[in-house]
Order: C-alpha cells, then structure tokens, then sequence
C-alpha cells in the first residue's frame, strides 16, 4: 500500500510543487505535467507502478490523498486482473 506520506516524499523530492511539504493531505494542489511525469517515474522506480498516463483525470491527482488513492485502486485492479489475491 502506497500511503499519502509515500506520495509526498516522491513530490518533495523531485521538487515540483513548492510548499508541498507544508501542506495538509487533503489541501487541493495543482498537478503540472512535469510533476505527473515525475510521478510516474518514481512509482515505476520504487514500487513498480505504472500509470496509465492516457487515463490519468485531473480530479484523481488534486490532492496527495487522492493520489495515494488512485494508485492504489490501480494496484488494487492489477492485482484482480492477475488473480493474485494476496
């Protein structure tokens, strides 16, 4: 499970939202494409999640809690589709 610190960390360290270290996990942000792109290569690097990058929804990505939630309804789906229910 990917939680809300976990998606935070990747955004404070690839340094594409300034103040997002600051700000509560529900607070909306504003996710650009550099910072989707980072994203997307961090969850690839560190936990071997992909985005669908033609699917991704602007509403999906307004706050780091959202985000947190997406992806792991997306690991979530990967797994039922595997069969690996474990």
């Amino acid at each position: 499970m990917i939680t809300s610190n976990d998606i935070r960390r990747i955004l404070v360290d690839g340094k594409t939202l300034a103040g997002v270290e600051d700000i509560e996990d529900d607070s909306e942000i504003l996710v650009d494409s550099f910072s989707l792109a980072w994203l997307d290569h961090s969850l690839r690097t560190d936990f071997g999640v992909e985005l669908d990058l033609r699917e991704v929804r602007a509403e999906d990505f307004s706050s780091i809690n959202r985000i947190a939630e997406y992806v792991n309804a997306l690991t979530e789906g990967a797994v039922a589709a595997s069969g690996d229910g474990r």
